[in-house]
């Protein structure tokens, strides 16, 4: 996975950005899913959480794609969450 801006990682076949502080988008050509997140912090650092049960695709059609591979999805949503600098834990 390459860091392409403070927003966007890409990796072989996938787009993941972070188009606020609320969600992370997951995007293999057509499919696009999105998964809620939120930042806390303990007072000097932000910690991202990850909401793996609000995994859910965009259009239904991909719905079958989307949970056959979510934990393919999580686990690069997290390691590009790692490259964009955003430290996180999975809730």
């Amino acid at each position: 996975m390459q860091k392409i801006d403070n927003k966007t990682v890409e990796g072989d076949g996938f787009v993941i950005t972070v188009p606020d502080i609320h969600h992370v988008r997951y995007r293999q050509g057509a499919i696009v899913a999105e998964m809620e997140i939120e930042g806390g912090s303990d007072g000097s650092e932000i910690d991202w959480l990850i909401y793996t049960t609000t995994l859910k695709s965009a259009n239904e059609m991909h719905s079958d794609f989307v949970y056959k591979h979510q934990q393919e999805i999580i686990d690069r949503i997290s390691e590009a969450l790692t490259l964009l600098a955003m430290p996180h834990r999975i809730a």
